[in-house]
């Protein structure tokens, strides 16, 4: 997130603000946590197409995957 490929938005106190949908960013923020062995659980088709664009937004390639 911080590797100079994405514009950071900073506040006055020069704290990043990340601009992304609160639920999806949750998963996805698990899934790397995970080292990205388990892949999330969706309860929508739409879920999980939000899920895999976070995904090329990071730079992630969501091919590389076991579900």
């Amino acid at each position: 997130m911080f590797s100079d490929m994405h514009e950071l938005k900073k506040d006055d106190n020069g704290d990043v603000f990340l601009d992304r949908d609160p639920r999806t960013f949750e998963k996805f923020v698990n899934y790397l946590r995970t080292d990205c062995r388990i892949f999330p659980t969706f309860e929508t088709m739409n879920d999980q197409h939000m899920f895999i664009n976070e995904l090329h937004h990071w730079g992630i390639d969501p091919h590389n995957r076991d579900w």
